[in-house]
């Protein structure tokens, strides 16, 4: 989970300091960064036989982080 906060800083800096697209965009661009993983990751780690309450607690708490972050992106931004 860290992992994926670390990539999504990192993401949103490139799109922040290396775009040049209008502001607008660049805000959609860094707010989708921190979208949350897709509902598909329980299943996908079940068929490989992986450990699917891990995967579950993942989603749920990509979820819940995104719904702090989200809003104060769009209020900052």
């Amino acid at each position: 989970f860290t992992l994926r906060s670390l990539v999504a800083v990192f993401m949103s800096l490139i799109i922040y300091k290396l775009t040049f697209l209008p502001f607008e965009a660049v805000k959609a661009g860094i707010i989708a960064c921190w979208s949350p993983m897709g509902s598909l990751g329980p299943a996908y780690t079940a068929y490989h036989g992986g450990d699917v309450e891990l995967a579950s607690f993942a989603n749920t708490m990509s979820i819940f982080v995104s719904l702090i972050i989200i809003p104060t992106l769009a209020i900052v931004l």
